[in-house]
């Protein structure tokens, strides 16, 4: 099956993808009770046993409305809250109380400026205090310690005193709306308190959990980058190797915004594509096996999205590649398209408010513009070489140069793909970010690898650590000084106002009209 043709109905699960999807934003428009909900999939459930399966079209319509349904059920379940959730403490005269609960997410620590930290963490509450008694009460919520001194840890049983209140909502400078990034997290809540006098831990861990190590080691790397690199090459690296974007300084993020290479700063579908890469070829050099390299890598990948704190980009990626992987592991076909569609079921099963966000839009739109246009961009580019170039240039083409061709192509097609998208949720679009890629994505791999092993280096081994590190600067200076530079070309970026959605639409049909006019003749 090529992979240029995307086809509906040779891949199911890439249709079952896109009903699930639509069935999502249908229900966040249309305000439907869940008892009905109930009763359609219920009602289309035992339909398609009565339906003769030889009916081949009657059968893929109501498995088609099942689906929908099924993603409008997913939906209206994530978003109604039970009896007895957190959020209802908002209705109550009295916004301090005393809460008790755990952990449940790595704390964030952040220096403000007049000297005192912050710290920032989510909060499963357990219980509630009513007068003498201590009431149930389920539900997250984030909390924030305004001078903090303690270092907290996941997992911990903890009882807080504090300010129930509703999280910020639209802020003054731009329409980012604190309360609703919360809300896609099934998070309604925010605690405030002044102090760690207002916080008292009744265990240090209520239960074994296997995120609690995981975070551990997350922390122990972060810490191991600040001992061996200055700032803000720490932060940097944090970012790159662990998405821990917190400290990394305002203008840095602002100087990767405008060249289009914010990816580079998070963990992305790139950087866990690349990981998995070294982690193969170490592997290899053990001499162990494909197979065995491949099943050592699919356990990696699980604690490496807990690491980098299961953000909807790292998931998508992890789970593409352990299909790839589970695929040759039991000598099965691999469809990537199939794969995308698979993470993105997974996703949006376990939060489907992930549709609405831009890093997963983001996500599935550059895979999808990298594995679609790409191919077609190289097909293009070919016919034209054939009729322009002798045969002995096309024969002693360099290595280097078909290396560049292929990550402009690949560059090109995600600016394509993207654009658009960039432009709705940050405001911004970044010509220049097809020639700032080239340049950086190739380093990112020197910077992961020197990463990974600074990382592991021993304590012990304390002046190998160093010239790690000494390296890592030396790169990350390199790639500065040359963002700063595209940064500076004349029409490197552009900061828009709001485009219609017509137009996005009208621009996505007419890539799509130049598609199979153009370029899909260049591939026959």
């Amino acid at each position: 099956m090529s992979q240029n043709k995307v086809s509906l109905r040779k891949r199911p699960l890439l249709t079952a993808f896109l009903l699930f999807g639509f069935g999502i934003i249908f229900a966040e428009k249309i305000n439907t009770p869940f008892g009905i909900i109930l009763i359609l999939v219920f009602t289309l459930f035992l339909s398609l046993f009565l339906i003769n399966a030889k009916a081949r079209k009657p059968f893929f319509m109501v498995l088609s409305m099942l689906v929908f349904i099924l993603g409008m059920a997913t939906y209206i379940n994530f978003n109604t809250l039970p009896k007895g959730h957190v959020s209802y403490l908002l209705k109550s005269p009295n916004p301090q109380r005393y809460i008790r609960g755990i952990i449940k997410s790595a704390p964030i620590y952040t220096w403000q400026r007049w000297g005192k930290r912050r710290c920032r963490f989510l909060f499963k509450a357990t219980s509630y205090k009513q007068g003498n008694l201590w009431l149930r009460v389920k539900g997250l919520s984030e909390v924030e310690i305004e001078d903090n001194e303690i270092d907290y840890y996941y997992g911990d049983d903890i009882v807080v005193f504090g300010i129930v209140k509703s999280p910020p909502g639209f802020t003054k400078k731009n329409s980012f709306s604190y309360a609703k990034y919360l809300k896609a997290k099934g998070i309604y809540t925010f605690i405030s308190i002044k102090n760690d006098d207002n916080i008292a831990v009744a265990e240090k861990e209520s239960k074994f959990s296997i995120k609690r190590p995981i975070y551990n080691i997350r922390r122990g790397i972060e810490r191991r980058f600040k001992l061996y690199l200055p700032y803000p090459d720490n932060t940097l690296i944090s970012a790159m190797l662990v998405a821990s974007r917190y400290s990394v300084p305002k203008q840095l993020r602002e100087l990767f915004v405008k060249t289009g290479t914010v990816h580079i700063l998070s963990v992305s579908g790139l950087h866990v594509a690349i990981i998995s890469v070294i982690l193969f070829f170490l592997l290899k050099a053990f001499y162990l096996s494909r197979k065995a390299s491949s099943a050592i890598i699919i356990i990696f990948l699980a604690i490496y999205v807990v690491i980098a704190q299961e953000r909807a980009p790292i998931l998508r990626a992890s789970i593409m590649i352990t299909t790839y992987l589970l695929s040759y592991i039991l000598d099965r076909d691999f469809d990537i398209y199939t794969a995308l569609s698979l993470a993105g079921i997974i996703i949006l099963l376990i939060n489907p408010m992930q549709i609405f966000g831009a890093g997963f839009i983001l996500s599935f739109s550059c895979i999808f513009s990298l594995v679609y246009l790409t191919p077609k961009l190289e097909a293009l580019f070919a016919h034209r070489l054939k009729k322009s170039a002798s045969p002995v240039a096309r024969r002693y083409l360099s290595r280097i140069l078909q290396h560049i061709k292929r990550l402009l192509f690949a560059s090109t097609a995600v600016f394509i793909g993207v654009w658009p998208i960039t432009a709705i949720y940050f405001k911004i679009i970044s010509p220049v970010s097809i020639v700032a890629n080239i340049f950086i994505i190739p380093l990112l791999g020197i910077i992961l690898s020197l990463s990974m092993a600074l990382a592991c280096i021993p304590i012990f081994l304390k002046p190998i650590a160093f010239i790690f590190a000494y390296l890592l600067h030396g790169l990350l200076v390199v790639v500065l000084k040359v963002l700063t530079l595209l940064a500076s070309v004349p029409f490197a970026y552009f900061y828009i106002s709001d485009i219609p959605l017509y137009m996005i639409a009208l621009y996505y049909l007419f890539v799509y009209i130049v598609v199979r006019l153009l370029l899909d003749r260049n591939m026959m």
